[in-house]
């Protein structure tokens, strides 16, 4: 394969760099606002309460934001995504500056960093698919993976010695100037194709047409629906996994090590984006996504009941690697299968169908872990002796069941067949791409 076939546009590049920029500062709020609501409340299901908050808008408001990603500038909407959480964070700084802080503000400023999020998710992943040609995507998914990486990294590692050295209020204009960074370098992208596209498979050309064609889109497409089914379900383990991360260790071994389970998992994600982005070697996604959920799942049943640093340290560093690898294999099949112009309201539709049920789950581990898990170590104690006691054993043990769930629906699926994406049926022809509207796309962006 020649060099300039698996090139990256230099736009690219600098348009996932400004995103690192603006995750490091997010990375670093994160980690201080966990540590600040844990401090406050020492609950998991404070944790549970804010998790929840934060996944609205993946499911509620994806189809909307959605249809406005198709519609709109997308330079202009990730500038919308730098400039609400920034707003946010100001009111946080404020109410901090006025030792009026509390846990309604976090979750105001949870809110609309979640919806920023998600308006950022859409736009990046179609604005990657307009400025790289189709052999190099999966290399720049892997690159942005690397960047959130070590965003994930150096935020715990800086957030323990922020909240020493300049405190919540210092960790917070920290991140607003990482994001004004982010949002000026912005405007330096110039690229064709970035403005909102009059497509005309747009049904009627309602509003709620457009939010609706994603939907029946995916399940025209027998691959990706099958897909988006099998992310619905692997949620249900990784979001619980996900939001009991933080409350595990801290009722376990405390900030420290904390801040250290973070930035082993971060250079997880990172090392794995790296070799990612250096990949220029055969290998199909969809297995790729398949073996990392399943090696995942079985992460997950074993840090269940790890309770050495060094441990959690290596289990998490093997999570972010796997999650990583998952996350940018998924992205590039959904890119080399979904004509640009729609891919705001296709991706929406995934990411609502995705994480629909990750609620349901973390709402109902606040109960279960309480009520039944807690019992039964209590009732067991060679239970007790495995994953420990208190609040720590419960989540560790919930951790546990939910990886060898996830390990037995992959196991099912390998059996099935895996993720193959098939051919392109009739429906799918008929809604996609115009011939050649891809190689344009390449023509006019490769030459950056």
């Amino acid at each position: 394969m020649s060099r300039a076939s698996t090139s990256i546009p230099r736009q690219a590049v600098w348009f996932v760099v400004t995103r690192g920029i603006s995750g490091l500062g997010s990375s670093l709020t994160a980690f201080c606002l966990d540590v600040w609501v844990y401090r406050q409340t020492g609950s998991y299901a404070m944790f549970v309460y804010l998790a929840l908050i934060g996944m609205l808008p993946n499911i509620i408001l994806a189809p909307v934001i959605g249809a406005l990603t198709d519609r709109c500038d997308k330079r202009r909407l990730l500038l919308a995504c730098e400039a609400l959480p920034t707003l946010a964070l100001s009111w946080v700084l404020w109410r901090v500056s006025e030792h009026a802080l509390g846990v309604v503000d976090v979750a105001g400023a949870i809110l609309m960093l979640a919806l920023a999020s998600t308006g950022r998710w859409m736009a990046t992943g179609v604005t990657i698919s307009i400025l790289v040609p189709p052999e190099g995507r999966g290399r720049i998914n892997g690159l942005q993976q690397s960047f959130f990486g070590m965003s994930s990294v150096l935020g715990p590692m800086l957030g323990v010695a922020g909240l020493e050295a300049i405190g919540l209020e210092g960790v917070l204009a920290v991140d607003i100037l990482a994001k004004l960074v982010a949002a000026a370098a912005l405007l330096a992208i110039r690229a064709s194709g970035l403005g909102g596209a009059e497509d005309p498979r747009r049904g009627e050309g309602t509003f709620l047409s457009e939010m609706l064609f994603g939907l029946k889109w995916v399940f025209r497409h027998a691959g990706l629906s099958r897909l988006m089914l099998f992310f619905m379900f692997f949620n249900l383990g990784a979001g619980v996994f996900n939001v009991a991360f933080a409350p595990y260790l801290l009722a376990s071994v405390g900030n420290r090590i904390l801040a250290w389970g973070l930035a082993s998992h971060g250079s997880g994600v990172f090392l794995c984006g790296l070799a990612l982005a250096r990949w220029k070697g055969p290998g199909a996604p969809e297995w790729r996504v398949l073996g990392g959920a399943l090696s995942f799942g079985a992460v997950m049943a074993v840090w269940g009941m790890s309770r050495s640093p060094e441990a959690i340290a290596l289990l998490a560093f093997c999570a972010g690697a796997l999650m990583s690898l998952i996350l940018a294999s998924s992205q590039t099949i959904w890119q080399a299968h979904v004509p640009a112009e729609i891919q705001g309201k296709v991706f929406a539709a995934r990411m609502m169908v995705s994480f629909s049920l990750g609620p349901v789950a973390i709402l109902v581990s606040l109960p279960f872990s309480t009520y039944v898990i807690a019992p039964l170590l209590q009732a067991l104690p060679w239970l007790g002796r495995m994953w420990g006691a208190g609040q720590g054993g419960a989540l560790g043990l919930m951790v546990s069941a939910l990886g060898l769930m996830v390990m037995l629906q992959c196991l099912a699926l390998w059996l099935r067949g895996g993720l193959a994406m098939g051919h392109a049926g009739p429906a799918e022809a008929a809604l996609g791409p115009k011939p050649g509207a891809f190689g344009e796309l390449s023509k006019q962006n490769n030459g950056d």
